[in-house]
C-alpha cells in the first residue's frame, strides 16, 4: 500500500467544515453498493470533472473528526490511490471523488489507522468510526504528478541557491554543482571505473543533516559500479584528485520517488559535499 505523502503541516481549515453539524444523523449519508456500504455525503460535486484511476495521485485537503464532531487532525497531502485493501476503505472513498469535490466519509477508525501505519489517536475510541472531510483540489495521473514534482523541486532548488548565493554549473541531468577548493589542480581527472577514497557530507534543502563521514575515515569504492546513487558517480566525474565540490542532486539523481527509509522520504533533493582524497586509476 502506498503511504501518505505529506508536504504541508497541519495548518489548513476547509470551508466545507461548516457543514459538519448537518451530517450527524445516518439519514444524511448515502451508501455505496454492497458489500462495502461506505457511508458518504457530498457538499459539492462536479461529475463533469471526471474521477481518477488506480495509480493517480490526489491532492487533498483533509480534516478528520471523531463521531462527536471534534476535529483532531488536519492535513494538506498528496495521496496515491490504490485498490481497496478492505471493504469501505479510504481508497474506495477516493474513487468517488472528482477534482474540485468536497465530501465527508464515515470510516472505521481501527482499520484506517492500522492500514496506514498509525496508532489510534486518543480522540478516538476502539471500535468507533471517524468522519473524514475531504476536498479534492486536483487529480493527477503518474506522468502529470512526476512533472508536478519536478517543477516543485526546481522552485525549491532555486530558492535554496538564492539564499546561498552559490555560483553553480548545471549538468544535463539537472545536477547543479560548484567547486569549493582545488588543492591539487594538476591531479588526474576521475573517470568511470576508477576507485576513489572520499570524505562526504550530505543533507536536505532544509539543511537537515542525513549523514557525514568521520575525520580521516574515507569511503573507498569504484566510480559507476552501480551500487551508488547515479548522481554521486556523475558528480565525481567532474572532479580531480584533491578537489572538493558541492552539488545539489535532484531526486531523480539521488534516491528517487521512493526515497530510502525514514531519513530520506520520497522525492528528496540531496545537497552533497565531497572531497577526493585519493584516486586509483582503473589502469593501475
Amino acid at each position: 500500500m502506498k503511504t501518505i505523502i505529506q508536504f504541508i503541516t497541519f495548518s489548513l481549515i476547509f470551508a466545507f467544515l461548516g457543514f459538519m453539524s448537518s451530517c450527524n444523523s445516518s439519514s444524511d449519508y448515502e451508501l455505496t453498493t454492497a458489500p462495502s456500504g461506505l457511508k458518504y455525503h457530498f457538499f459539492n460535486s462536479d461529475p463533469g470533472a471526471g474521477t481518477g484511476n488506480v495509480g493517480d495521485v490526489y491532492e487533498l485537503n483533509m480534516s478528520i473528526a471523531n463521531v462527536r464532531d471534534s476535529v483532531f487532525m488536519k492535513q494538506r497531502l498528496m495521496f496515491e490511490r490504490n485498490r481497496p485493501v478492505y471493504s469501505g476503505d479510504f481508497h474506495e472513498a477516493l474513487s468517488l471523488l472528482h477534482a474540485g469535490d468536497s465530501a465527508v466519509f464515515q470510516l472505521q477508525a481501527d482499520s484506517f489507522f492500522m492500514h496506514h501505519g498509525m496508532t489510534l489517536p486518543n480522540a478516538v475510541k476502539t471500535g468507533e468510526s471517524i468522519l473524514m472531510y475531504l476536498k479534492c483540489a486536483k487529480i493527477m495521473n503518474p506522468i502529470e504528478h512526476m512533472i508536478y514534482k519536478n517543477e516543485e523541486e526546481l522552485k525549491r532548488i532555486e530558492s535554496f541557491l538564492d539564499r546561498k548565493g552559490w555560483e553553480i554549473n548545471t549538468d544535463s541531468t539537472g545536477i547543479k554543482w560548484e567547486r569549493m577548493q582545488a588543492r591539487s589542480p594538476q591531479g588526474e581527472q576521475v573517470e568511470l571505473g576508477d576507485t576513489v577514497e572520499i570524505s562526504y557530507f550530505y543533507y536536505t534543502l532544509e539543511e537537515r543533516i542525513i549523514q557525514q563521514s568521520k575525520p580521516n575515515d574515507y569511503w573507498k569504492f569504484e566510480v559507476g559500479d552501480g551500487s551508488r546513487i547515479s548522481g554521486l558517480s556523475r558528480m565525481l566525474t567532474f572532479m580531480r584528485e584533491g578537489e572538493k565540490t558541492r552539488a545539489i542532486l535532484p531526486f531523480s539523481q539521488a534516491f528517487g520517488a521512493g526515497g530510502m527509509g525514514a531519513l530520506i522520504p520520497p522525492f528528496t533533493t540531496i545537497v552533497l559535499e565531497i572531497e577526493v582524497h585519493k584516486l586509483h586509476k582503473s589502469r593501475e
